[in-house]
C-alpha cells in the first residue's frame, strides 16, 4: 500500500469517497408526477380547440365559441403549454435534483387552469358576458370579436349561455396537473430528505502526490 504523508490510509479513503447520490427509486418516482402534469397540459391543451361556451339568444340561431376563442380558453391553453413543459424537465431532471421547483411551477400553472375552465365551466353566464364584453378587451387596446356577438345579442333580449365540453376538459386537466406537482412536491421533499450529505458535504478531491527523494517510495500530502 502506498504510503500518505501526513494522513492515514483512511482518511484519504474517506476523501475520496463519491458524493451520495438521490435514491434508485427517485426517478421513478417523479417521471410518474412528470406523467400526471403532462397529461393535465396535454388535456387542457386540447380543450382549447374544443367547444367551450354556447349563446342561446331569445330568438334566432346560437354561437358556439371556442376555447381559443374565448380569454379563458387561450389562457387555458397557453398555461397547459407550460405544464407540458414543466413535465419535460421533471421527467429529465427531477430523479436527480428533486424537481421541487418544477412542482412548484405545475402546482401554479394548473391552478390558473383550474380557476379558468373551472369558472367557464359552473358560471358560464358571468365568465362569458363579463370578460368577453367588449369594454374589458378595450381596456388591452385589441377588437374582441366575441364581445360584439354578446353585446349585439343582449341587445336583442335575453341569452342564455351553457358550457361545453372544452371548458370541463379543460378543469379536469388541471386538477390532473395540480395532483402531479402535488406529487412532485411531496416526493421532491423526500429525494431531499434521504440525500442531505450529496447537498451539505461537497466532494474533496484528493491532495497533490508529492515524490520523494532519497531512493523512498513516493507520498501524498495531507
Amino acid at each position: 500500500m502506498t504510503e500518505r504523508a501526513g494522513g492515514s490510509p483512511k482518511a484519504h479513503d474517506a476523501r475520496m469517497q463519491p458524493a451520495p447520490r438521490a435514491p434508485a427509486h427517485a426517478k421513478t418516482d417523479q417521471r410518474f408526477a412528470a406523467g400526471l402534469v403532462g397529461a393535465g397540459g396535454a388535456l387542457a391543451v386540447v380543450a382549447g380547440f374544443l367547444n367551450w361556451a354556447e349563446l342561446a339568444p331569445a330568438e334566432g340561431a346560437g354561437t358556439t365559441f371556442r376555447g381559443f376563442d374565448l380569454s379563458a380558453g387561450t389562457g387555458s391553453l397557453a398555461f397547459g403549454v407550460g405544464l407540458a413543459v414543466v413535465a419535460i424537465f421533471l421527467f429529465a431532471r427531477g430523479g436527480r435534483t428533486g424537481g421541487r421547483g418544477a412542482s412548484i411551477a405545475a402546482v401554479v400553472f394548473a391552478a390558473v387552469v383550474v380557476l379558468a375552465a373551472g369558472y367557464s365551466s359552473l358560471a358560464p353566464a358571468e365568465a362569458l358576458i363579463e370578460f368577453q364584453d367588449n369594454r374589458f378587451a378595450g381596456e388591452f387596446g385589441f377588437s374582441n370579436e366575441v364581445g360584439r356577438i354578446v353585446d349585439q345579442a343582449l341587445e336583442r333580449g335575453p341569452v342564455e349561455v351553457s358550457s361545453l365540453l372544452g371548458s370541463w376538459v379543460a378543469a379536469i386537466g388541471g386538477l390532473v396537473g395540480l395532483a402531479g406537482g402535488v406529487v412532485g412536491l411531496v416526493r421532491a421533499r423526500r429525494i431531499r430528505a434521504a440525500t442531505p450529505a450529496a447537498e451539505e458535504t461537497p466532494s474533496i478531491p484528493p491532495p497533490p502526490y508529492v515524490p520523494r527523494t532519497g531512493g523512498e517510495p513516493g507520498g501524498w500530502e495531507g
